[in-house]
């Protein structure tokens, strides 16, 4: 249990979802309690935007405090965990038969940033492995830096595509989109790199 506790592999995702869990259940909290002074014991409580203005009840103060608080938290936990786009992909296949799903109780931006830092943990995993195999705690082979060397390129296209494809795009919400996932393909081709620079530097070390 120790040694799991000094393993970034294993440290690195427990960082992740607590970091995770802090930029979206703070901000959340802070609304919900929000809400509560604001209504002084009402039903409810209206709030009025420009020409707009709606009613929130009490009893979904707390679901709307998750709501606006999701998408305060989406960027930077897109940028973290960009990765969980393929998981989400994958996930979404499987459950809808469709690219893009997300449960009926809740909107697309809150479920991102609940679900994300989850997808994304296997991701984190490796990444922790590659700095263990840094320190020299974990042996990184061959086949485990082709792999690395292959993701680092993919994420890098990736980059490259969508900054092509950017200027293109029409939609402000599409627009913040792609550019939260060139900054988070940008991270991970570094990220993804370190378990082949851990297997360059212990090729290194036995040949001195």
């Amino acid at each position: 249990m120790k040694k799991r506790l000094t393993s970034w592999a294993y440290l690195l995702p427990l960082l992740e979802i607590l970091f995770s869990a802090a930029t979206i259940l703070v901000p959340a909290l802070h609304i919900f309690f929000r809400l509560k002074q604001m209504a002084y014991g009402a039903g409810g409580v209206s709030l009025s935007s420009g020409e707009f203005e709606m009613t929130i009840p009490s009893k979904s103060f707390l679901t709307e405090a998750f709501q606006r608080a999701g998408w305060w938290a989406e960027r930077p936990i897109t940028i973290l965990n960009a990765p969980a786009i393929f998981v989400e992909v994958f996930v979404a296949l499987l459950v809808a038969h469709k690219a893009t799903w997300y449960p009926a109780l809740s909107l697309p931006v809150p479920w991102h940033a609940l679900i994300y830092p989850i997808y994304a943990l296997p991701s984190w995993f490796y990444v922790g492995l590659g700095i263990d195999g840094v320190m020299g705690r974990y042996r990184v082979r061959g086949w485990n830096a082709a792999i690395s060397v292959l993701l680092a390129l993919a994420c890098a296209a990736l980059f490259y595509g969508l900054k092509s494809v950017m200027p293109d795009y029409e939609g402000q919400e599409g627009q913040l989109l792609l550019s939260w996932l060139l900054g988070g393909f940008a991270l991970w081709a570094l990220l993804f790199a370190i378990p082949f620079a851990a297997w360059v530097l212990r090729r290194k070390r036995n040949t001195d």
